[in-house]
């Protein structure tokens, strides 16, 4: 078999680069076009006197450099200059992705620094509410490397990542559960419960005696704790029944105003020190009415809700907040995923605590 070079073993460039040398020569000077199929390792190892051990070393170096790429059953074909060639398949599966700014962000985030590091990624999006699995199925009939659940869906990923696993895929979650789900290979959580304290503590140092945390979601673990009864502030819980409508925010706005326009419209409507809302697009429309009815912020009542970075509720000033950052959390979430691909054993469980900040709704000072 004819080659476009010779092996020197009496040359000073070791035998793997002068293999991997000569085939790049031989792709340049149209020896072998895109598209051609490359001698197997037999051949070149027979063709060239070196080992297989040489030979596959020189191939793995030309895969890695995007030259070529081995397909079976085909054999290893020659790639032109601009063919990108990904060295994995990572399926971003989200359950929120129509109307969660917190989710579409940290998977926004995940893609871009998949492709910049050269994995292929699918973003999947699992209706949480009809949970259509087929999308994913279609997805995972193709060669997966990993796959990364975003969210819960309704507690629905539990079922998802059960399907995954099923097909050999390996996993990484990052929701708001606790504990990781059985068999994932690394999960990631956002805790609250150091926000949470601090919260609370700046509460007892304003004087605050009662806390109404307004919500559309069940009760958390650190209203179980005692944390605000030993602080001796009587919390309550104001919950929120969002609209039944065709978009999520809307409900969950239209639900929000409605509550609190008949809590308002009430003959001298009494409310607590503080107003904290676990959602920011119930906190958004919370404050449009209270603006409406003249009640002033701080001053009538403080207000503190969750938010998230980059999508904070409209107001003149800053808002005192328990705040995540998505763009944050996207970084952190594709470092364990690349960890992973790069053959590396992610931590069984990742922990990001947030933050609490104080703003013009509750200053520092009162």
């Amino acid at each position: 078999m004819k080659l476009p070079f010779a092996i020197d073993r009496n040359g000073a460039e070791p035998l793997t680069s002068q293999i991997e040398h000569g085939v790049v020569r031989g792709i340049e000077i149209g020896f072998w076009k895109p598209g051609d199929i490359l001698p197997t390792l037999d051949e070149f190892a027979a063709a060239t006197g070196v080992s297989l051990i040489v030979v596959r070393n020189a191939i793995r170096r030309l895969v890695d450099a995007g030259r070529i790429n081995p397909r079976p059953g085909v054999g290893t074909v020659v790639l032109d200059s601009v063919t990108r060639l990904w060295r994995g398949h990572v399926v971003i599966v989200d359950f929120e992705t129509r109307s969660n700014f917190f989710y579409s962000r940290v998977s926004g985030i995940l893609r871009e620094r998949l492709i910049r590091a050269n994995y292929l990624p699918s973003v999947v999006s699992v209706a949480a509410e009809e949970y259509d699995m087929e999308p994913l199925n279609a997805i995972l009939r193709q060669p997966v490397s990993l796959a990364v659940v975003l969210g819960t869906g309704h507690g629905h990923d539990a079922s998802t990542v059960k399907r995954i696993i099923s097909a050999d895929v390996p996993v990484i979650t990052f929701s708001e559960r606790k504990r990781p789900l059985p068999n994932v290979v690394g999960h990631m959580r956002l805790d609250n419960s150091a926000a949470m304290m601090d919260f609370a503590m700046h509460c007892a140092k304003a004087g605050a005696r009662r806390v109404a945390h307004v919500r559309l979601r069940p009760p958390r673990e650190y209203e179980r704790l005692g944390l605000w009864k030993r602080m001796g502030i009587a919390l309550e819980s104001w919950q929120i029944d969002p609209f039944d409508g065709v978009d999520p925010i809307e409900n969950i706005q239209s639900g929000t105003m409605g509550f609190f326009e008949a809590r308002l419209g009430r003959k001298n409507p009494e409310l607590p020190d503080v107003l904290y809302f676990d959602d920011d697009y119930a906190a958004t429309a919370a404050i449009v009415s209270l603006l409406r009815h003249g009640v002033r912020i701080p001053e009538d009542v403080r207000i503190v809700a969750s938010v998230r970075r980059g999508s904070p509720p409209p107001f003149p000033g800053s808002l005192a907040c328990i705040e995540d950052d998505p763009f944050l959390c996207g970084e952190k979430v594709a470092e364990l995923a690349t960890a992973f691909l790069a053959g590396k054993t992610p931590p069984r469980i990742t922990q990001l605590d947030l933050s609490y900040h104080s703003g013009a709704t509750f200053p520092a000072e009162q």
